[in-house]
């Protein structure tokens, strides 16, 4: 028995080393959803978050703004006039019940915390949440804690250092994500030698073979916006198969579904 728990801590470590569980379930090649499916006219939306999963999406991208109550919304811009009917102003200056009363355009959803995703996704996807501003870490680290979600939520850190320490310190165990924009980015990022730093977004020009291979022989996962590989932006249908074509790992598309069509038929 003695010997059965011992190896079972090394199995923990070593899992935990190489990155987790997270890491484990984002095997290649590996379908996101943008805001949930950008052009299904709901983006960030509880009702669009439901309905990339049950499209089968293995990641869904979204963005995080903080509260003047520090909490944690997801939503895209700083502002509320663009993206609702009838609310104004920066997102940090309402509070959280402030906001819920806001209704998003074309769809009339709600704007949904960050809890409410959690709760409704429960581990069924992989959350990729963007830190849009210094002030949504803490508030949103906290909330991973609270429902015990470190092993199927990543966040993005941009290609900012200091929002990338700011969560390391927060949280060692935080799973992240860092865009590298050049070859002196990505060096750097990789020379952390940071277990929990899961992906490196690279961006179009930044996926070379070169690239690839740099960021795959430290342990860690390709991502990049497939959208960015098309004119139409992805208005048509997903062009996920290019980023795989490239060595990529992660496709972050606006057209989830038809993202999952093309794995099915990917060889």
């Amino acid at each position: 028995m003695l010997c059965v728990a011992c190896a079972l801590v090394l199995l923990s470590a070593l899992t935990f080393t190489r990155g987790g569980e997270i890491l484990g379930r984002l095997r290649p090649p590996v379908v996101g959803a943008h805001q949930g499916g950008l052009f299904r006219l709901r983006p960030n939306s509880l009702a669009q978050f439901q309905e990339a999963i049950d499209d089968g999406v293995d990641v869904i991208e979204m963005d995080l703004r903080a509260t003047r109550d520090s909490d944690v919304v997801v939503f895209h811009d700083d502002t509320l006039e663009f993206m609702t009917m009838n609310c104004r102003g920066p997102v940090h200056e309402h509070m959280l019940e402030e906001l819920r009363k806001c209704r998003l355009r074309v769809s009339h959803r709600h704007i949904p915390s960050f809890r409410e995703v959690l709760a409704l996704v429960k581990g069924r996807a992989i959350i990729n949440a963007e830190f849009k501003e210094m002030s949504s870490i803490e508030p949103a680290l906290r909330i991973v804690k609270e429902f015990e979600a470190h092993e199927w939520v990543y966040f993005q850190t941009r290609s900012s250092e200091e929002t990338y320490l700011r969560a390391r310190n927060l949280d060692p165990r935080v799973a992240l994500q860092f865009r590298a924009r050049n070859l002196e980015r990505l060096k750097w990022a990789l020379s952390l030698d940071d277990p929990r730093l899961i992906v490196i977004e690279l961006a179009r020009d930044m996926v070379t073979p070169e690239a690839v291979a740099l960021v795959h022989a430290a342990g860690k996962l390709v991502s990049t916006d497939s959208f960015e590989f098309s004119l139409g932006f992805e208005f048509f249908g997903a062009t996920c198969a290019n980023v795989w074509r490239r060595g990529a790992d992660i496709a972050i598309s606006n057209a989830p579904k038809s993202c999952v069509a093309q794995r099915k038929s990917w060889h």
